[in-house]
């Protein structure tokens, strides 16, 4: 077992939700359509509440956030931070070549990832925020992949 210093994690999380946050709002207003308008501003305004939430949790890791982790669960911990679009430039240099929706519905999934290890390395913290957010960013990505879905049946015509 590796003491594996759990905070690490949660500053990422903490750090990627104020980058979504700016970035998703800064979609808002350069984007033309009205409905990618309305969708981009609300995910920013829950990514923001998320942010504030995930600091709230940050202040009640036991032991200080550390945590006793196998070998293989310290690889795919490191793994998620180290390929997390706002870490790693390359990662998000290849997301922003491509449109904003692909790399909004990464962003969403690597959240869904992010909150279940963290959910994984402390079981027993903050389980009605947890849930709250858990609930949210599955709504995200829905939000994220119906607009999709919508502007691919748009643009066929049917």
């Amino acid at each position: 077992m590796i003491n594996y210093d759990g905070r690490k994690l949660l500053s990422t999380i903490i750090m990627t939700e104020e980058n979504v946050a700016a970035l998703y709002k800064d979609l808002s207003e350069k984007v033309n359509d009205t409905s990618a308008k309305k969708v981009f501003l609300n995910l920013s305004e829950d990514e923001e509440k998320h942010k504030n939430m995930y600091t709230n949790i940050l202040s009640k890791l036991p032991n200080g956030g550390k945590v006793d982790l196998t070998e293989d669960e310290v690889e795919y911990t490191e793994l998620l931070i180290n390929t997390n679009i706002f870490t790693n430039g390359k990662v998000k240099s290849r997301y922003l070549k491509s449109d904003a929706l692909v790399m909004a519905e990464k962003i969403e999934r690597d959240s869904i990832l992010f909150y279940t290890q963290l959910k994984r390395l402390f079981p027993d913290v903050a389980k009605d925020e947890m849930e709250i957010i858990l609930k949210e960013e599955k709504k995200h990505l829905k939000k994220v992949t119906d607009f999709q879905l919508d502007m691919i049946t748009h643009s066929l015509g049917l």
